[in-house]
């Protein structure tokens, strides 16, 4: 839980980045001239760059190399640490300071971050109004107060993934487009196969607990719902559209349509889970697309859409820049390269990582690249593409607030709702209360 107390500690740690300026491996503090790179005379700057698996590990270090194999200037050493404990490494090194002058952080920011001011505007380190303008609006994830703290190297978004096969059995040509279609379709298929098919399955709902966080970021957001009210950071869950979101969830087990605990992934893989929604990185990593005895029995789709609109949970990975960096010229260079349009396909071959840039405003022949790669996988990459239209920063945004305590309360309240063991006004403003508590 992020309390007042620890909150207040951590801002405390980054002002303490000025006085171990030296220590660490990012060189914090100010250069001697105050503007230009402080080992500029004295060879190429090096920089360090502490990164998670975001592709795969070969696939950073290749790119790495290729990028110090190019500059004279600019070296990066990269650290390539564990996903699950690697987001903690870096926090701990950062407050300390001893953080790297390049880091790893998920789109949507870290409140924690941000508060301690560790975060560098991209706009300080070399990224011009015209650069940061290519990008795609869910770049508004990683600003605050009008500046942008973080580049996105990719995002992720929930989709509907579907059995063709299975629809088509038991009578269905397409998947479902509205929330009431999902409930029909899901409620047919359940009934119609005496429950040896699940209909749909909500993630989190299943074996996978911690994403029940997404799940229920989605279906807020197609209800118009909200985390926070962001000017008096007070949670605002106990609302009617959150209850609508969340009795909307619920009433797949209500009714029967759903159990909780099977695994929705596997059970899709089986033919016994006909729906799910989950990011789109799953077609790749769950090896769904290389399958033999799966090839032309399923797909993704946008996810249906509620009463307000088809968003769906947006997230991704991103790197930012140590505000105390004595290289904060050379640092946005080697950002900005890692980053560039150009790789957008690599980062698309590696779980379907979608783009960071409005393709719309990138340069012919980087477009016809990224054509290329959606054109091995056209009608995933089509729905990917469509959905990535209807989504938005907004929550992303509110959920920086108490994001630990959030996380934590919801995997624990609302699986209580959806198992009937509390019932959802109770849940709700159990949430907002846990969640203010963590804010005092």
């Amino acid at each position: 839980m992020i309390t007042k107390k620890n909150r207040l500690l951590f801002m405390l740690a980054g002002t303490m980045l000025l006085a171990s300026a030296c220590s660490g491996p990012g060189a914090a503090g100010p250069s001697p001239d105050g503007s230009k790179d402080a080992a500029a005379s004295k060879g190429p700057v090096k920089v360090t760059m502490w990164l998670t698996p975001i592709v795969p590990e070969e696939t950073l270090k290749e790119r790495i190399a290729a990028y110090n194999a190019s500059q004279t200037e600019v070296q990066v050493d990269l650290t390539v640490l564990d996903f699950a404990a690697g987001r903690e490494k870096i926090k701990v090194a950062i407050s300390g300071g001893a953080g790297p002058d390049l880091f790893y952080i998920g789109n949507g920011l870290d409140q924690a971050y941000i508060d301690a001011k560790v975060l560098l505007p991209l706009e300080d380190a070399g990224f011009t109004k015209e650069e940061l303008g290519r990008f795609n609006p869910l770049i508004g994830m990683n600003a605050d107060q009008g500046k942008i703290l973080a580049a996105p190297v990719y995002y992720d978004a929930y989709m509907l993934y579907y059995r063709k096969d299975v629809l088509k059995q038991y009578g269905f040509e397409a998947p479902p487009k509205t929330w009431e279609e999902l409930k029909s379709v899901a409620k047919a298929i359940t009934t119609k196969s005496g429950g040896a098919v699940m209909g749909y399955q909500h993630k989190g709902g299943d074996d996978h607990l911690n994403a029940i966080n997404l799940t229920w970021q989605t279906f807020l957001d197609q209800a118009d719902g909200h985390y926070m009210d962001v000017k008096t950071r007070k949670s605002t869950l106990s609302s009617p559209e959150g209850k609508q979101a969340l009795e909307y969830i619920k009433s797949f087990y209500d009714e029967g349509i759903s159990k909780t605990g099977p695994s929705a992934v596997n059970g899709f893989r089986e033919g016994k889970v006909a729906m799910f929604e989950f990011a789109q990185n799953v077609i790749d990593f769950d090896k769904y697309i290389t399958d033999e005895n799966m090839k032309g029995k399923w797909a993704i789709a946008p996810v249906p859409k509620g009463p307000k609109s088809g968003a769906s949970y947006a997230g991704g990975q991103g790197i930012a820049i140590n505000a105390k960096t004595a290289h904060k010229e050379a640092a946005g260079k080697a950002l900005k390269w890692l980053v560039q349009p150009a790789h957008m396909p690599i980062w698309m071959n590696n779980g379907h990582g979608i783009p960071a840039y409005d393709l719309d405003k990138v340069d012919a022949d980087v477009k016809a690249k990224v054509q290329e790669v959606i054109d091995k996988d056209k009608e995933n990459w089509e729905a990917i593409l469509e959905q990535v239209k209807r989504n938005r920063p907004d929550l992303m945004v509110e959920q920086r607030m108490a994001y630990t305590a959030r996380w934590d309360a919801q995997k624990k309240l609302l699986i209580a709702a959806l198992g009937g063991f509390k019932p959802v006004d109770e849940v709700l403003k159990g949430l907002d209360a846990e969640v203010n508590q963590a804010l005092q």
